[in-house]
Parts: C-alpha cells; structure tokens; sequence
C-alpha cells in the first residue's frame, strides 16, 4: 500500500492581504523506508486569493492524485492532506477552504495544521516548531488508543496550564472564529498540544456528539486518520473539525537566509 501526504503550506501574503502565498509538497511514504521524499508541485509557490482558494485547493489535489498514482502503480494508495493555516484562520470551518459541496473530506482524510511554525516572516517560528515537538513526545504512544490521552476538555480546565494536556476537546463554538477563539487558538498553539476535535456547527444533541467524539478516538494513532475520513462519510456525521499536527509533516520552507549574527537597526 502506497501513502502520501499532501501538505499545503498557507501563509499571509504580506503585499496582498486578499491572498495567501501557497506552498504545496507531496510527502511519499514506503514501509520499508524510514526516511520520507518530498516534492514541491509548484516551482514558486502559488499566490491564491480567499475567494479562489476552493477552487485552488480542488486542483491542487487532483494534480497530487495523479502524480501519486504514477508512482504507486500497480499498487493501491491512501492520500492523507494536511493544509496548514495562519493561527488567524484556524477556527475556519473547513468548508471555508473546501467549498460547501466539495466531495473532499470524505474522499481523503483532511486536517489542519499551523503555518506559523514554519513561516519565516514569523520572528518565534523556532520556539512554536519546539513546543510542538515537546507536545508531540507527550502526546505519541504507539498503539495508545487516543481515547486514554489526558484530554483538555473546554470549560472543565480551560484556565489550568495547557501544556500538562495532550489533545483538546472542544464542544460548540470554542474555537470558531471569533476574538476570543482566536486567543484561543494562540494559547493552544504555544502549548504544542498536537490535536484538537471541534464542532463546526452547533448541535443540540448531546448524545450524538458523545458519540461522535468516542468514534473519533477509540483508535490508536496510527488509525486516527482513516477513522476521520470514515466519520465524514457517514450519514449521521454531525460536522467537525480536525487540527492534527504531526512534526514529521510540517510544510518545508526555504529561510530567506541563515542567521549567524544577531542585528539591530
């Protein structure tokens, strides 16, 4: 079985604040391997504006299907997409960058990462990317089911210290965009905490949500993926929103140049 990430990389465009600049990498994966090949599928990156970014990210997907087809064949493959976003954008529903209709979400697993760790217009890139490893060594046990993972549960320990936590489970719109959210979202950021489950539409039935998070989390690590593509196409799936971010997959890019020597003025 062949697998492959697809990493869309998405930062502020700091001449354009209608566009994000885009950098999306194919990361293969091969069993018999430990180390990962990447690919760049857009020789500069890509300039896309908010209102374009459905229709982007729709062919950006399809050219990645193909390539991966072309590498894997004759053997069946899985397609895992990570899109990484400004810590501004994160509470987004994912229809925001999918489209209302798109069948995407339940084609592939998709989930959201933060940019920020890797963007070099931002000046604590290397501190936020440490957070996330000292999360991630907190947060992985092979074969764990995720449903054991000392979770942050919203309004029972928002005010404790973050960092003792190793996922986050919000109810509602704890984390939808809004001011306080997007504190929110900067807090849980600078914790390395490296998953977060969240509603992207309200829902009455506690219930159903119970029983949806229980199914999003009674699987180790290494089947979370494949058990939200599965959640997402079920016909009872209450809509939810995924931030998952392994080290391993954070988007690559390019420092503008090594600094050596501190400067000022």
């Amino acid at each position: 079985m062949g697998l492959a990430y697809l990493i869309v990389g998405t930062f502020p465009n700091l001449q354009d604040t209608s566009k994000f600049r885009v950098v999306p990498e194919l990361c293969y994966s091969e069993a018999t391997r430990s180390k990962l090949g990447r690919e760049f599928l857009a020789e500069k990156g890509c300039s896309v504006s908010i209102e374009d970014f459905p229709r982007f990210f729709d062919k950006i997907v399809a050219f990645a299907e193909q390539k991966i087809d072309r590498r894997y064949d004759p053997r069946p493959w899985k397609l895992r997409i990570s899109l990484s976003l400004p810590t501004t954008t994160l509470g987004s529903p994912l229809t925001r960058w999918c489209g209302q209709s798109s069948p995407l979400p339940s084609q592939h697993p998709i989930v959201i990462g933060c940019s920020d760790r890797v963007n070099p217009d931002y000046p604590r890139r290397s501190h936020l990317r440490n957070q996330l490893k000292h999360g991630w060594e907190r947060f992985f046990r092979p074969q764990r089911p995720l449903k054991e993972l000392n979770w942050l549960i919203t309004s029972e320990s928002a005010q404790d210290d973050w960092e003792t936590y190793e996922a986050v489970q919000c109810w509602g719109g704890w984390l939808r965009s809004h001011q306080a959210a997007v504190e929110r979202w900067y807090k849980l950021i600078e914790s390395g905490i490296p998953l977060a489950l969240w509603l992207d539409d309200d829902c009455l039935q506690p219930h159903a949500i119970a029983q949806t998070f229980a199914r999003l989390t009674d699987c180790c690590h290494e089947e979370f993926l494949d058990r939200v593509r599965s959640e997402r196409r079920g016909s009872d799936s209450i809509p939810f929103g995924v931030f998952y971010e392994n080290p391993n997959y954070l988007p690559t890019v390019a420092e503008t140049s090594e600094e050596q020597f501190f400067s000022w003025g």
